[in-house]
């Protein structure tokens, strides 16, 4: 009998290689003529230098401003995994720039055990927003800056950014299925799943939690309308398989 456990729901991707990697697969745009390898070019904005001046903050905190929810994931940790609106984003145009404005009421959290979660249980299970400064009922600002990129390929239009912007979760969700036995008989987990039935492995980028993200949130916040036209389509190849030392271990895409 299969065994479920859900073990982490909306755990961050903070490594480096992966999250530009992404980026390389999704945003290469069409070559403009004269560009070389390693040239630098800017194409579109996302909010990135946080603004401590205290004058301008103040004239930004006096506008009127619209929240709107992140839905970060958020749940029990027996598979009741929901969008929640404990952080929020408002956009704002003033005096010729565009700025962002992020709120949060409680950190997010790596993994969620139970509910309520209590912050005292284990504070390991806290995300970096406290470390690096960012506490819960304050707001901050952020001014839309333009995007910077490398260009790897002039002929094909293939850009790497030169810095990570962002970072979000591969996977709202994951459900670890033990099924299998090792040589002394023990179960362990086999597989890592997005969904609860164990359908969609965790490490299917096509289906990830972060593909949409990119191409929903990222997408339509950094780029235009003109130069969204200007991105290029490109194909998912999935179908490269991995397999660990046992036999009883199964193939991932």
């Amino acid at each position: 009998m299969k065994k479920i456990i859900i073990r982490k729901i909306s755990f961050i991707l903070a490594v480096i290689m992966p999250a530009v990697s992404l980026l390389q697969s999704d945003f290469s745009v069409q070559a403009a003529s004269g560009f070389s390898v390693g040239d630098t070019v800017a194409f579109g904005s996302y909010p990135q230098t946080e603004i401590t001046d205290e004058n301008l903050l103040a004239e930004l905190n006096s506008q009127p401003l619209n929240w709107i929810s992140y839905n970060y994931y958020a749940g029990d940790g027996n598979g009741n995994e929901v969008p929640q609106d404990f952080m929020k984003y408002a956009d704002l145009e003033y005096n010729g720039s565009r700025y962002r404005a992020v709120r949060f009421t409680k950190h997010r959290l790596r993994a969620v055990i139970h509910d309520p979660f209590d912050y005292s249980d284990d504070m390991q299970l806290i995300t970096k927003q406290d470390d690096y400064g960012y506490f819960a009922n304050n707001v901050y600002w952020f001014e839309f800056e333009p995007l910077k990129w490398k260009v790897l390929d002039p002929d094909d239009g293939f850009l790497l950014c030169e810095n990570v912007i962002d970072a979000q979760a591969i996977s709202n969700t994951m459900y670890v299925i033990s099924d299998s036995s090792d040589r002394d008989g023990d179960t362990f987990a086999t597989s890592y799943f997005k969904d609860k039935d164990g359908t969609i492995y965790l490490n299917d980028y096509s289906k990830s939690s972060m593909r949409d993200w990119l191409n929903d949130d990222f997408y339509y916040t950094a780029f235009n309308e003109v130069q969204r036209d200007n991105i290029k389509i490109s194909e998912i190849d999935n179908t490269a398989g991995g397999k660990y030392a046992f036999d009883t271990y199964k193939y991932y895409n």
